[in-house]
């Protein structure tokens, strides 16, 4: 878990799309404070893997600076939350749950939502 935590924060970091999305199951649920902000929408969820994959792209290409610095990996049972710094200097975590074949079935993001929008 923790080097894949690591891979994923770097695929991030390199603006990789398709390392980032090998993390993801296809039926996947997000949700994010960024997302209304982002695509326009009221909404803070996304689901599948395909229209997460419109919401990441959109992320990349605004954020030409886009970094995620890890901390740590906290483990559960069926999931993890990796915690990281974004290139704002704001603390973040996403919380994942894990199908049978290790890939994101569900996952929220959280921020300091200051620094995210300062």
């Amino acid at each position: 878990m923790l080097e894949n935590a690591k891979t994923w924060c770097n695929s991030w970091t390199a603006h990789d799309l398709d390392a980032v999305m090998k993390h993801y199951a296809e039926n996947v649920q997000f949700s994010s404070p960024m997302v209304p902000r982002m695509l326009g929408i009221e909404s803070e969820f996304i689901n599948g893997k395909e229209k997460l994959r419109e919401y990441f792209e959109i992320c990349i290409k605004k954020y030409h600076d886009l970094r995620l610095d890890f901390v740590d990996v906290l483990v559960g049972v069926n999931g993890v939350v990796v915690l990281y710094y974004r290139e704002t200097g704001a603390l973040a975590s996403d919380i994942s749950e894990m199908d049978n074949h290790n890939k994101i079935v569900s996952s929220q993001v959280y921020y300091n939502i200051g620094k995210i929008l300062g």
